[in-house]
């Protein structure tokens, strides 16, 4: 069934993260709930308006409408690509609204900007925060911080898939690979069904957004400085704190 109705809506991107044991930690009503909601907004010309401006303001990016850019999109370079990661982790350390289109379709260059279609949501803010902290533990080297942000996410079980995930040998040449990826996903539902652990539903936007991530990177067969492109973006972040307590 939930592979229907997500083949059938604009999410099917979604059926990669299905796997047999997503809806054992994600129940299917609070997986409906979700794609309603990611629906509504994208279907409220008002609310994506109010969303896109917000974002461009606080995030100090270029967001601009998709219906109304008819500039062709072209191959990003490496930079490009490094400035993409530098959005994603910025987005998730200043906003509690998510835009989920990271696809390559939804970046121009010279200059870079950003032209999502309008999907997004605004997420639940002790969500947000917990990933904030997970992102925080992890790449600062916090291991109290980091353990308990995943307690806190019930993702403890998949301890180990996560920190694969994150590159724990290395965050500074990271290939992404979308078959690697969903196949860590995976896993992490396996390892979390099997301890019994529910997870909230908005980590399954998570995974969205990280999905769109990995098609964009992926073609470029480049590798990324992870690590560095979230140290920039702490330190964007820090400025603009600085300049709009």
């Amino acid at each position: 069934m939930i592979q229907y109705l997500l083949g059938k809506s604009d999410f099917s991107a979604l059926l990669s993260l299905v796997s047999k044991d997503f809806l054992k930690v994600v129940p299917l009503p609070a997986t409906l709930g979700l794609i309603g909601k990611l629906t509504s907004n994208s279907q409220s010309s008002e609310k994506w308006e109010q969303t896109r401006s917000d974002l461009q303001t606080r995030l100090e990016v270029p967001i601009e409408n998709a219906s109304t850019s008819d500039i062709p999109f072209a191959p990003l370079t490496r930079e490009e690509g490094q400035e993409v990661l530098r959005l994603y982790f910025l987005q998730i350390l200043k906003s509690d609204t998510w835009i989920l289109d990271f696809r390559r379709q939804s970046f121009r260059s010279a200059p870079f900007r950003w032209v999502p279609s309008p999907y997004f949501l605004d997420t639940s803010g002790e969500y947000a925060e917990s990933i904030r902290n997970l992102y925080a533990g992890f790449y600062g080297e916090d291991e109290a911080r980091f353990s308990q942000s995943l307690e806190v996410l019930n993702l403890t079980p998949a301890r180990k898939a996560l920190e694969e995930h994150f590159g724990i040998h290395s965050q500074t040449a990271i290939r992404f690979e979308l078959q690697k990826f969903q196949m860590t996903f995976a896993n992490i539902f396996r390892l979390c069904a099997e301890a019994e652990r529910k997870l909230h539903p908005e980590f399954a936007v998570l995974g969205i957004l990280l999905l769109t991530l990995y098609e964009n990177l992926e073609p470029s067969g480049e590798t990324f400085d992870v690590r560095g492109a979230y140290l920039e973006a702490c330190k964007k972040a820090r400025e603009l704190r600085e300049k709009n307590p």
